[in-house]
């Protein structure tokens, strides 16, 4: 398992105005025009795995107006991208049999 960085970052929300955008297009409300610029900033939605949240996601990619969708916004030179390392992994363990 890895670490995962949702903490890091900051809470937005999409929306769409017609169908088939792909996520960087969506409206993202919760940034300023600044942020909506910054070539650093990864958004994201995140959505579980349920019926009532898949349904509003699914309502945003078909451009239903007035839908929004949970995300997030990660500035990338904050994270980094390289794996965790796996705290259970025993390097002097002996091999299995």
């Amino acid at each position: 398992m890895g670490t995962y960085c949702l903490g890091l970052g900051d809470s937005i929300r999409f929306s769409a105005d017609h169908a088939g955008l792909p996520v960087q297009q969506l409206k993202t409300l919760g940034l300023d025009a600044d942020d909506r610029r910054d070539a650093n900033l990864v958004n994201f939605p995140v959505i579980s795995l349920e019926p009532g949240p898949l349904k509003r996601w699914a309502k945003v990619t078909v451009g239903v107006p007035d839908v929004r969708v949970s995300g997030i916004s990660i500035d990338r030179t904050q994270v980094s991208l390289r794996p965790a390392e796996d705290s259970t992994k025993q390097d002097d363990a002996p091999p299995p049999r």
